[in-house]
């Protein structure tokens, strides 16, 4: 065939499914980098970040998983993201250890596995990550991966929920006005709810307005002061906070050693139920609580 000009030219038919390496591999490049703000730095910035990776430093490695997650300056592939991921949560990296559960747990670029997805999760959650800790919480709450324990769930999604992760707070409120996992209290759902809604949670109005119509006037304006005057705990972890504390209380309780409603506060009433709890179990000699909820969680999967 030839043009007007009587240059030979090639039927359009033969160029339909079978482009041109060259312009298949422009394609890929464009789509990996069309989140990013200037395509060409980033490919050459992975570069340096590859040679950072390499070369042992768990941010970097973390870093180029999450180019490799996003395709930005990189050919998106979740196989090799998860394989830096690894790497840099082996480190102990608390971020890496989340996005690496979080593929387990979704199947990207690894076959769905809940139980090593709630293993890393775990590791990220006792380092202080938030979402891994809400994540983990959920695993508790449903037996994904997990022994289902709503009480040790609810505790993770509480230590999440003070570093100020909205949907935490949000599942935390939902907890408190159905009973599961924590005491029945409209009043703590409507505080969570408050904070909740101040974060952006979507449907925390909603449920807002639902706590209202469940509590006096007086209580709700209270609920509300509350949650206005809190402000989020970075990093939590550990058995010295609230959410554990809150834990141990409602635990106490259900097992007949009364320590008062569970406010995650440690004062006289729950001094002495600890106490009494620790002498029933051998425990007098220990101060802190790692052995009482260690001993408690033991118990708390068959309580609701």
């Amino acid at each position: 065939m030839r043009d007007p000009a009587g240059k030979s030219r090639q039927p359009i038919s033969a160029f339909r499914g079978a482009p041109s390496l060259a312009l298949v591999v422009l394609v890929m490049a464009l789509t990996a980098c069309a989140t990013s703000g200037d395509p060409i730095d980033d490919w050459r910035s992975a570069d340096d970040l590859k040679a950072q990776a390499a070369a042992g430093d768990a941010e970097s490695q973390f870093r180029l998983g999450m180019r490799y997650t996003n395709g930005r300056g990189v050919f998106r592939d979740d196989a090799t993201a998860n394989d830096w991921f690894a790497r840099a949560a082996e480190a102990g990296h608390a971020d890496a250890q989340f996005m690496l559960g979080a593929a387990y747990a979704a199947g990207r670029g690894v076959e769905p596995d809940p139980g090593r997805a709630a293993a890393w999760y775990l590791k990220a959650a006792e380092g202080g990550q938030a979402r891994a800790q809400s994540r983990l919480g959920d695993a508790y709450l449903h037996g994904h991966g997990v022994p289902r324990d709503r009480m040790w769930g609810a505790r993770w999604t509480g230590m999440a929920a003070e570093q100020g992760h909205a949907e935490a707070q949000f599942r935390l409120a939902a907890l408190h006005s159905r009973g599961l996992g924590v005491p029945v209290s409209w009043f703590a759902a409507a505080v969570w709810l408050r904070r909740a809604e101040r974060a952006g949670y979507p449907e925390a109005d909603t449920g807002l307005a639902t706590a209202r119509g469940k509590l006096s006037a007086a209580d709700y304006r209270e609920a509300l002061a509350r949650a206005e005057r809190w402000t989020p705990t970075p990093g939590i972890r550990g058995h010295a906070n609230r959410p554990t504390l809150v834990y141990v209380q409602h635990a106490l309780n259900r097992l007949g050693f009364d320590a008062g409603f569970p406010d995650g506060i440690l004062g006289p009433r729950t001094r002495d139920a600890l106490a009494r709890y620790r002498q029933a179990q051998g425990l007098a000699g220990q101060a802190d609580l790692s052995g009482v909820v260690d001993v408690l969680r033991e118990r708390t999967p068959g309580l609701e």
